[in-house]
């Protein structure tokens, strides 16, 4: 994978794990709202995208931005590696 989708990717999951800890949201939280939302996670799941051990979809990611209250737009600029 090109160096720049690998960046983004790690950044992607910080960004995660950083707003979901600053909103006082746990992985369960976050896997509860993202089942509500027609996702099958789990707090496991939650864990992999954390830890850059499994990716995500676009929908996900969509769904984790609407989760996280987070800008689309602040949100691709803080996961550009550029």
């Amino acid at each position: 994978m090109d160096e720049d989708y690998t960046e983004a990717e790690r950044l992607a999951a910080e960004l995660l794990r950083t707003t979901r800890q600053a909103r006082g949201l746990t992985q369960v939280d976050i896997a509860d709202d993202m089942a509500h939302r027609g996702f099958p996670w789990s707090q496991p799941t939650v864990a992999r995208v954390e830890n850059r051990q499994r990716h995500l979809s676009f929908s996900e990611a969509r769904a984790l931005m609407d989760i996280l209250e987070l800008d689309e737009a602040v949100a691709y600029r803080r996961i550009d590696p550029a």
